[in-house]
């Protein structure tokens, strides 16, 4: 193992400890208590105020893979939970240096997805009826 790799293990493991989230990883049956590197952008997935489509950066988490015994993750199958939300995993990015990047995407069903739904059919059916179209409530 190369120098500069061994100083990208010790700067992330050291990044994870201090900066990291408590989350928990549960692959298959198996729960696993982690720390991680944390990002969930602000926007969401919807329609914007004025109509257009907004397409959001997914939330992610940088793990060590050493906190799951390297297990194999497996893609729409496992979970994650930070800060109360349980997210699916979407897709695994190694770094190469013990370090894995999971993409996330909120679980069906979780509270707030259905609030974000509810508000962009609401603000579509506003959306058309100030422009003058019959609107027949979808819900």
């Amino acid at each position: 193992m190369g120098q500069w790799t061994r100083l990208a293990q010790l700067t992330q493991r050291t990044g994870a400890g201090v900066f990291g989230e408590s989350a928990t990883l549960v692959i298959g049956s198996t729960s696993y208590a982690v720390k991680g590197e944390y990002d969930a952008p602000a926007t969401r997935e919807g329609v914007d105020a004025d109509g257009s489509f907004v397409v959001a950066e997914p939330a992610r988490i940088t793990l060590r893979t050493e906190q799951f015994d390297g297990e194999a993750i497996t893609v729409r199958a496992d979970t994650v939970t930070v800060r109360g939300t349980e997210y699916t995993i979407t897709e695994v990015r190694p770094d190469g240096a013990g370090s894995v990047v999971l993409l996330l995407r909120a679980c069906p069903g979780m509270a707030w997805a259905t609030t974000v739904r509810q508000d962009a059919v609401t603000r579509l059916i506003a959306a058309a009826t100030d422009a003058g179209s019959r609107v027949v409530d979808p819900r």
